[in-house]
């Protein structure tokens, strides 16, 4: 049971093989405790690495894209600024008439 914590399927089917197998419940209860305490343990830290490595390495590149996203939308705000007039008279003669 300690290891079923690390196959999904047996993750799922854990209790109910145990059940069919007979298992004493307090021999499952240990073994499912440390087995999800080891798992929680294993998974939490690998994510906690591989996001500080990840940070690590697109730190400055997130930079560059944050710059790029905000130069994006103040060319769309501006661009629509710009043409506004004109959209609106195509959306007038694409749907003529008020929309209430």
């Amino acid at each position: 049971m300690f290891f079923g914590r690390f196959v999904a399927l047996l993750r799922f089917l854990a209790a109910f093989l145990a059940g069919a197998n007979k298992m004493a419940w307090s021999r499952f209860a240990v073994a499912n405790a440390l087995g999800a305490a080891t798992w929680a343990t294993i998974v939490g830290l690998a994510a906690y690495t591989f996001g500080k490595e990840l940070h690590h390495v697109t730190g400055p590149f997130g930079l560059v894209v944050l710059a790029f996203v905000v130069a994006g939308i103040a060319w769309g705000l501006s661009y629509l600024r710009r043409h506004e007039e004109e959209m609106q008279a195509e959306a007038e003669k694409a749907l003529p008439g008020s929309l209430v």
